[in-house]
């Protein structure tokens, strides 16, 4: 493993552990509550974060994402995200898309993150692709705090 794949599990293990930290301190009678219809819960984020980490491993392997254009992206996601999380653990389909991840990054070397992947449209180094699954797992876990203050949890869950 190269020292950018070490940093780049790194950012991702602590992106992930944020995230985790947010969906464990919501009560489990919580995690599907969600602030309108149009919303995610807290379950369907960390589904949602784990579908995505599976999509970009996939890129990052070179296969293509089954869309063409971005406005087909948000029901695609959406209607697979009500598919898998009637029937699985949000969080086990996170931990288990996340080993894979792990395993493309273990074998990956320095010059594997300059190759260009072609992310609806735009071509973008690896490294990126890399860094977005971090930034996206760390602002959906802001998501869920904010999920938990319009039900009135004000405590920052973060700091305990």
């Amino acid at each position: 493993m190269s020292s950018v794949a070490d940093q780049m599990k790194t950012e991702y293990q602590a992106a992930m552990a944020r995230l985790l930290k947010s969906y464990h301190s919501t009560p489990i009678e919580k995690r599907d509550y969600s602030p309108s219809p149009s919303a995610r819960s807290p379950r369907e984020i960390v589904l949602h974060c784990a579908l995505t980490v599976e999509a970009f491993t996939g890129l990052l392997k070179g296969q293509p994402l089954p869309f063409t254009d971005y406005k087909q992206v948000e029901p695609a996601v959406r209607a697979q995200e009500k598919e898998v999380g009637a029937a699985e653990d949000a969080e086990k389909w996170l931990n288990e898309r996340s080993e894979t991840y792990f395993a493309w990054l273990d074998q990956t070397k320095e010059s594997d993150f300059q190759a260009l992947v072609k992310l609806l449209g735009m071509d973008m180094p690896a490294r990126v692709i890399c860094e977005i699954l971090s930034e996206h797992m760390v602002c959906h876990g802001a998501q869920i705090d904010y999920i938990q203050t319009i039900y009135g949890d004000r405590a920052w869950h973060q700091f305990e």
